[in-house]
């Protein structure tokens, strides 16, 4: 009996594979950048030690209750979320990783928030569109936490704004994210200030949330800790290094401490 070996397989068209070659290329300048650039190598190394505490967190970690479970969902987005970010950042998609990382922060906001009001995760499982717009959406959680570590200057609104105009929302300020040299560049292009300024974005905000996430689940089994105490490690370097705040005591007033420094 004969057989047909030969295998069909599907293949972008040109314009396609010519931006993968280009991809793949500004991914390789991106890393050869980090690798060649202490800060923008420590950004990105406590952003790892998040990402791996969250890992284990939310695949190994065995939810106790639905709450807890509720939490782990919320992880795996924020998990994705920061990937997907730092997987457009690095071959040159620059606004469309800020798109991402507004994603993050929504994220990491509402886990921030559950971890000190945790009667509301429920609530906000079971809320309709209605009531999560208005109780849960953003700036209502940007609201209840500014409340929460006596801000008043809105800080977190600025921040948000910023996501919004340059990243998620189609403006005409957001047209210099896609811009090099003044012109601006279709598809993925390589700019050394722009990598840097995501890397620390990043860096400024994910340990942040993923120490939120930590603190919505309590009495971890010992397995755990060893991920724990390697992720608070290094979030303790790099804010000593990066933001000049001594963390060896990581309480809730060092990480107003670090908000305030945002």
């Amino acid at each position: 009996m004969q057989h047909d070996t030969g295998i069909i397989l599907p293949w972008p068209p040109e314009p396609l594979k010519e931006l993968d070659k280009r991809e793949q290329g500004i991914r390789t300048e991106s890393v050869l950048e980090i690798n060649g650039d202490e800060k923008f190598k420590d950004h990105l190394d406590v952003v790892c030690e998040s990402l791996k505490m969250i890992f284990e967190l939310t695949k190994l970690y065995e939810h106790k209750s639905e709450d807890e479970l509720t939490i782990q969902f919320l992880g795996i987005r924020l998990f994705n979320s920061i990937v997907c970010s730092l997987n457009l950042v690095l071959p040159g998609y620059y606004q469309a990783g800020m798109a991402l990382e507004r994603d993050v922060i929504e994220t990491g906001s509402l886990l921030d928030f559950f971890s000190s009001q945790r009667t509301e995760i429920a609530a906000w499982k079971a809320s309709d569109a209605t009531t999560r717009r208005d109780k849960y959406g953003p700036a209502a959680i940007r609201q209840a936490l500014d409340k929460r570590d006596g801000f008043k200057k809105k800080k977190r609104d600025s921040v948000y704004k910023i996501f919004c105009e340059y990243g998620a929302h189609p403006t005409s300020v957001g047209f210099n994210m896609t811009a090099q040299n003044a012109l601006g560049e279709i598809g993925p292009f390589m700019r050394k200030d722009y990598l840097g300024l995501a890397l620390e974005d990043l860096a400024m905000r994910v340990p942040l949330f993923a120490l939120a996430y930590l603190n919505n689940f309590d009495k971890l089994p010992h397995e755990f800790l060893k991920a724990q105490s390697g992720f608070l490690q290094a979030v303790k370097n790099w804010s000593q290094r990066h933001l000049s705040l001594n963390l060896d005591h990581l309480g809730i007033d060092a990480v107003k401490a670090w908000v305030s420094a945002l």
